[in-house]
């Protein structure tokens, strides 16, 4: 404490929970205090006393010892003076924290298991684009964080970083990310001249690069995950031990890592199309560019979270055609106002048609869930209540109305093209397709990393199973409260 002494300085890597010692410095002589093994089983306490004293997002300040066979905490404080590490270029600028479209990932309050596992994914979702072309992020900047229990992320790091990395205007992204919000400052005159914006050109070009193939690949792990996650459901837990249930966990959450990487470069697939689109079309027309370009996106087909609400059109017009399901949705309905289990629709008869159509609708989207990045919540192949509960209000509603009414507006929007100078035409049909293709796949990507997510909470599950069960074998007299 009195500076006396310099001590080692360790650093562990805890992404993803793979703690791993991966730097070791101390003066000249000096012998290790502590093996790489107690090293790891030090971090793992500082993370815990950080998520119990520190909700995950203050760092602590403890004090240890070692008596050459365990570990003694002596004490633990919030690190006070921990600077906020970011770019050199914003060390004189204010932080600007924002949820922007982060809400629409992480809506809510996130339960601390779900926080505590999303985002890392979130952190890579942010920067992949970046360190994709190999853009240098500063080590330990703390990109997310929590306030009031809300999920918030670094806007200034994230302005510059696109900025300095692709030449990116902080207004731009602010629009791409679906919000008006500050801007901080960037240097004056075209970042695309001289030699940075040529190093920023590259960079562009091998982001394109990148995107090559992107459908293909994006749909070779789509399906690939749903497999596997599916296999993985029948897979009995019960019969391996702790370690080999953390093994398990820390297996799962590098199995989504890749996934995530995936998700964002479809992300930015999409994102350049679209803009490519907004701006050719606000060029030719600067009074309705856009709005065109919107009704010229209607009805693109192909995207998980559309083609689940289709799919649920589709149960209900089978469920209409049999009366004696219909009178089942509608007595449950009734009798289970909430629905929130939904395991009796296979109470229903063999022969039924909406059993059959049910189980496949559940194989193909079972791995979804309202709010889905938030472990707490069932997926549909849980506890489908809320399906049917959907299905039960679609009841005699026709099915087709609302996809008829965006391929109208589609149809009246390429009838709208034919106005525009005869020579940018086919340029805004291809750039439209492009866009379209782009939006799918995006969601497809979305789709594939909630697939990831599901194993992670059958996992926590059954660990929250066995912390139960090892609460109740304590005698009363010592059991914690």
């Amino acid at each position: 404490v009195s500076g006396a002494e310099i001590p080692e300085q360790s650093k562990v890597n805890t992404h993803l929970l793979r703690y791993e010692v991966i730097a070791r410095e101390r003066p000249a002589g000096m012998e290790p205090p502590v093996d790489e093994e107690t090293l790891v089983e030090l971090a793992r306490w500082g993370m815990r006393a950080q998520w119990a004293l520190g909700d995950g997002d203050i760092p602590q300040d403890m004090e240890w010892a070692h008596d050459g066979q365990q570990l003694w905490f002596l004490q633990a404080r919030p690190v006070t003076r921990l600077p906020h590490r970011s770019f050199d270029a914003l060390a004189s600028l204010p932080v600007i924290w924002s949820n922007a479209n982060l809400k629409e990932v992480v809506a809510g309050l996130p339960t601390a298991l779900s926080w505590s596992i999303i985002q890392d994914a979130v952190r890579d979702l942010l920067f992949t684009p970046l360190q994709a072309v190999g853009y240098d992020i500063p080590e330990g900047m703390p990109i997310l964080r929590r306030f009031r229990g809300r999920a918030y992320f670094d806007l200034s790091a994230l302005q510059w970083a696109y900025h300095d990395c692709f030449g990116y205007p902080p207004g731009q992204l602010n629009r791409e990310l679906g919000g008006n919000q500050p801007e901080i400052p960037v240097p004056p005159g075209n970042p695309m001249k001289g030699a940075e914006g040529r190093r920023r050109q590259r960079r562009q070009l091998r982001t394109l690069l990148a995107l090559r193939g992107i459908g293909r690949r994006l749909a070779k792990a789509h399906d690939e995950a749903l497999a596997r996650v599916a296999a993985f459901r029948e897979r009995p837990l019960g019969d391996i031990d702790d370690a080999q249930l953390r093994t398990l966990l820390e297996e799962w959450r590098s199995y989504g890592t890749p996934h995530t990487h995936l998700f964002q470069l479809a992300n930015s697939d999409a994102g350049v199309w679209l803009k490519f689109g907004r701006d050719l079309l606000t060029w030719l027309d600067p009074e309705g560019g856009e709005a065109l370009l919107g009704r010229l996106l209607a009805a693109g087909g192909g995207m998980p979270s559309a083609d689940a609400l289709h799919g649920l059109h589709a149960l209900a017009t089978v469920a209409d055609a049999d009366p004696e399901t219909r009178a089942w949705l509608q007595a449950l309905r009734e009798s289970e106002p909430g629905m929130t289990g939904g395991s009796r629709w296979q109470d229903l008869p063999p022969h039924s048609a909406l059993r059959a159509a049910l189980a496949s609708y559940l194989q193909k989207y079972g791995h979804r869930a309202l709010n889905e990045t938030e472990l707490a919540n069932p997926r549909w192949h849980e506890a489908p209540g809320t399906l049917l509960r959907e299905l039960a209000r679609l009841l005699g509603t026709p099915g087709s109305e609302a996809s008829g009414r965006a391929q109208a507006q589609r149809a009246q929007a390429q009838r709208e093209v034919g106005r525009l100078p005869w020579w940018s035409r086919p340029l805004v049909r291809a750039v439209a397709a492009r866009a379209r293709r782009g939006m799918a796949r995006r969601e497809t990507g979305k789709s594939l990393v909630i697939a990831a997510l599901e194993p992670l909470r059958r996992i926590a599950l059954e660990a929250g199973q066995r912390l139960v069960l090892s609460l109740i074998h304590i005698s009363e007299p010592t059991r914690p409260y």
